[in-house]
């Protein structure tokens, strides 16, 4: 196979990551590819050229959507030119549906092949036209739930379901007694990982009632350690504010989950797919998921599912303790945590629960087949 060009699309940190062993799969199969496009630390270090970072399409919720318009139109707008230029021989977008669904249909009009890798949640709406949009404007949809496969037969569309790309790459960089000596916690006391998100909003919202569970966590538990994952996609900076007003002993820990998760008992964190990574790491936790005020309106006219975390969608139940927008309550979570940490019997029924998850992903592979199933459309 010669030398082709394929254009790439990713919108945030978990999509950065799956991009970026997309890509290494591509090449490992393909070594002549080239790629450029849009992505973040991950998918450069991969050899992805970018001419966009996410930072800059780092949004959630309608309203904050609405708030950067003209900022994510003048990408949009750019992102088409370069497709224009020519020598592309094939398009793939990860996630991020307000841009890449449009940007999939834009792109097979031009007489590029495009394929959908981590389609959104379409099972979680209430807009059955978007999963026919989807159908119609992409070359093959890669879906990472078996669930998921029905949808898109419904319309038509060629789907393949290619297993969970998380299986691949949840994995700690050092045992739980090797990360605890390395961010110096002690072993005799409870470790609570703090997940606040990815992007900044994420961090306004959800941070604050966060730093006030952990300290009516330490007014029963003095002796509680807290440590942050700060995810790449944010600085220290965007954090520090609130910590030093809440003056708690917790460490900050960047560009490290799997290790914070490691070495936590107990983890407090944002809805989404962290919530999913703690249950590959067995980890009991509560969810949280707050919007501004207006793009919790409208996400509750467009979301349908019963459930916000992931691992709850997936089991069919709540097996996470979920928290969100105005019944975020500190004291409670508070109580959710102590109550499993003090309690043996709780905790390991929570821990038995996650285990059985894991056949629901499929197995170990999934961006090497989703690479082989692309290259099969060049």
């Amino acid at each position: 196979m010669g030398s082709k060009k394929i254009f790439i699309m990713a919108g945030e940190a978990s999509a950065d990551l799956h991009g970026a062993n997309l890509v290494k799969s591509l090449l490992e199969l393909s070594p002549d590819l080239e790629f450029y496009g849009v992505g973040g630390p991950k998918m450069r270090g991969a050899g992805v050229k970018t001419f966009y970072d996410i930072k800059e399409l780092n949004t959630v919720g309608l309203v904050e959507v609405f708030g950067k318009a003209l900022s994510l139109y003048r990408i949009y707008r750019h992102i088409l030119k370069r497709l224009r230029e020519g020598g592309v021989s094939l398009a793939i977008f990860i996630d991020f549906p307000g841009l890449n669904i449009r940007l999939g249909r834009k792109t097979k009009d031009m007489g590029i092949p495009p394929v959908y890798y981590i389609g959104p949640q379409v099972w979680a709406g209430r807009t059955p036209w978007r999963v026919r949009k989807i159908a119609r404007s992409f070359a093959r949809i890669l879906v990472i739930f078996p669930f998921e496969v029905p949808y898109y037969q419904k319309k038509n569309g060629q789907v393949e379901f290619i297993g969970h790309p998380l299986l691949d790459v949840v994995r700690p960089s050092m045992s739980k007694e090797e990360a605890r000596e390395v961010f110096g916690l002690d072993p005799q006391n409870y470790t609570i990982g703090l997940f606040p998100g990815s992007r900044p909003s994420e961090i306004e919202l959800l941070l604050p009632p966060i730093l006030q569970t952990c300290q009516i966590i330490l007014n029963t538990l003095p002796e509680t350690q807290f440590v942050l994952a700060l995810a790449d996609t944010l600085t220290s900076d965007q954090v520090e504010g609130p910590l030093s007003s809440a003056n708690l002993p917790i460490k900050i820990i960047e560009g490290r989950p799997y290790d914070v998760m490691q070495v936590s008992d107990f983890l407090l964190l944002s809805s989404g797919t962290a919530t999913l990574e703690a249950a590959l790491m067995e980890k009991p936790m509560i969810i949280l998921y707050k919007l501004h005020f207006f793009s919790w309106l409208l996400s509750k006219i467009f979301l349908k599912a019963p459930y916000l975390g992931l691992v709850n969608d997936i089991a069919g139940q709540e097996i996470a303790a979920e928290f969100q927008q105005y019944r975020i309550s500190p004291q409670k979570m508070a109580r959710v945590a102590i109550e499993t940490l003090q309690n043996p019997g709780i905790y390991s029924a929570k821990v038995e629960t996650l285990k059985a998850l894991r056949p629901q992903l499929g197995i170990p592979g999934a961006a090497r087949r989703a690479a082989q199933s692309i290259l099969e459309l060049l």
